[in-house]
């Protein structure tokens, strides 16, 4: 098995962890309808993925130093 870097580990459990939010905001909304609750949660899965690209971007330039 491989090591994963603890920046690798987190990548992956906010990927999980935005596909599993996306998914049950659709089912939110299909079973209860717009309210704001899931406003919040939208809100919520917008910083999420802000995360998500910013543990990339500091992945790619860990590895550039690295490189150098």
């Amino acid at each position: 098995m491989m090591n994963l870097s603890s920046l690798s580990k987190a990548q992956y459990a906010n990927m999980a962890s935005l596909g599993l939010f996306a998914i049950l905001l659709t089912l939110e909304v299909i079973f209860y309808g717009f309210n704001f609750l899931l406003l919040m949660g939208l809100i919520n899965f917008a910083f999420a993925w802000i995360v998500f690209v910013n543990i990339r971007w500091a992945r790619e330039s860990i590895a550039h130093v690295a490189s150098v």
